[in-house]
């Protein structure tokens, strides 16, 4: 499958060399316009904008310049994943038992074989609770989780949701919710974790406040007793009558997932002994009596570039290090997106991919080698519909949803990325003319504080020409 993969990819890229020698009309003075707007608003901008029906330049501007991507690197852990795994790549966690027979209801060891799937959720895990039901399985004795498909797991960088760390026994993201509802000014907050299934120790408490400045604060504990997940909490919410929701990262994803099974089986009166779960590896020996598929492959995309979930990127990347072994790396998923890069025309030094998801300072690409990604997944078919759906709409659904709303003069989809000292979109604008476009935006330093104006007025003029 991956030499096939590859072979495409030289075809693909012979087939953008010689459309570039093509010449189409564009709209009067394009280029220039684009050039005025750029020294206008961000002259240190990285900007391409590439001609989808020839493959031409149509305007470049430092845009072989290596920089910080952001999140818009993630249009490049789908592309490549979408091409080597295909659209309706589906995910599998297994549930497995010692000998195979659940007759009589009950199950010693219940082995949990995490399969690395990004969009394992609450949802999730309360249908297969229900399966267990089913299935007429009455007790369980204990838990075991194995996480071992992945060679070593990328580790949380922080607290925050975003900076949840990877695990083959992935859950909601590697990250806890918490609903934080107000009550009585000067009386303490209700605060419930979500799942509410999981036993979850929290310490202190969030006052209701009328400060309009009102701050609090949930930190998780490093070595909590007996194991058990435990939080912090401090501070002040302001009044009101909605409850709030935040999310935080979680230290142990796989035993996060186990506890949330065992207490999902328990409220559906599936009894389980050992109330906490425990790290192993299936026994060979093990029978596979259940086995959970997740939703095709071109869904998970799309949830990652409307909403920009680092944890499915991460996710990602380790199922592109497929190999001998029995074991995903995700060094060779990084490293297949560097040869995927290679193959569309660029050197190894023309970039550097240190994750999948743009979270890390030291990635750097070019404003070229992105729009390069966009054209040539525009003219592989076999993956362009799922891909084109998955990008947000200008002014319309996902982390475009806010940006020029009432827009007109055609569509733009694209993909953010957004850290500190980085603002980028990239994306395709389709005009009502007929244009057809894809176009990079990448600031770093200095020009990100007008850096989003630029994005706006190109997206507009690539639409109306003017």
């Amino acid at each position: 499958m991956v030499q096939n993969y590859f072979h495409k990819l030289v075809l693909v890229g012979c087939s953008l060399i010689m459309s570039a020698t093509w010449a189409e009309a564009q709209p009067a003075g394009i280029s220039t316009k684009i050039q005025k707007l750029v020294e206008k608003l961000a002259p240190s901008a990285n900007v391409s904008v590439v001609d989808l029906r020839t493959g031409s330049t149509v305007y470049s501007h430092r845009a072989n310049e290596p920089v910080k991507p952001a999140s818009v690197l993630k249009t490049v852990t789908s592309a490549v994943s979408m091409s080597m795994l295909g659209p309706d790549y589906r995910f599998k966690t297994r549930f497995l038992t010692d000998d195979g027979n659940i007759k009589g209801g009950f199950i010693p060891t219940l082995y949990v074989e995490g399969g690395g799937d990004p969009s394992l959720t609450t949802e999730s895990l309360i249908m297969i609770a229900r399966r267990f039901r089913r299935m007429g399985i009455k007790e369980i004795g204990r838990v075991v989780v194995d996480d071992s498909l992945f060679s070593a797991d990328k580790i949380r960088v922080g607290g925050r949701a975003y900076e949840a760390g990877t695990s083959a026994a992935a859950f909601n993201f590697n990250t806890l919710g918490f609903d934080i509802c107000p009550t009585q000014i000067g009386r303490p907050a209700r605060v419930i974790p979500d799942p509410h299934e999981l036993p979850v120790a929290i310490n202190g408490k969030i006052v209701t406040s009328g400060n309009r400045r009102a701050f609090y604060q949930i930190n998780d504990i490093s070595d909590p007793l007996g194991g058990a997940m435990a939080f912090n909490i401090g501070g002040e919410v302001r009044r009101s009558p909605d409850c709030q929701t935040i999310y935080r990262s979680i230290q142990q994803p796989a035993l996060y997932l186990g506890a949330s099974l065992i207490g999902f089986l328990l409220d559906d009166r599936v009894n389980v002994k050992s109330k906490n779960p425990s790290l192993g590896r299936v026994p060979q020996s093990a029978h596979t009596f259940l086995t959970h598929s997740s939703k095709p492959l071109s869904q998970i995309i799309w949830d990652l570039n409307h909403y920009s979930t680092n944890v499915i990127a991460e996710q990602l990347v380790y199922h592109l290090g497929f190999s001998g072994s029995s074991q995903l790396s995700r060094e060779v998923g990084l490293q297949r997106m560097g040869t995927y890069l290679e193959r569309l025309g660029y050197k190894s030094t023309d970039f550097d991919i240190y994750d999948g998801s743009g979270l890390s300072h030291d990635n750097r690409i070019t404003a070229t080698i992105m729009t390069s990604v966009l054209v040539d997944v525009y003219r592989d078919k076999d993956i362009w519909p799922e891909f084109e759906s998955s990008l947000a709409v200008m002014g319309r659904s996902g982390t475009l949803r806010s940006r020029m709303k009432g827009i007109r003069g055609g569509i733009i989809r694209g993909k953010t990325g957004s850290l500190n000292g980085v603002s980028s979109l990239v994306g395709y604008a389709f005009s009502d003319s007929g244009q057809r476009y894809a176009f990079a935006s990448i600031a770093n330093g200095s020009a990100v504080r007008r850096a989003k104006q630029l994005e706006e007025e190109l997206s507009r003029m690539l639409l109306l020409g003017h």
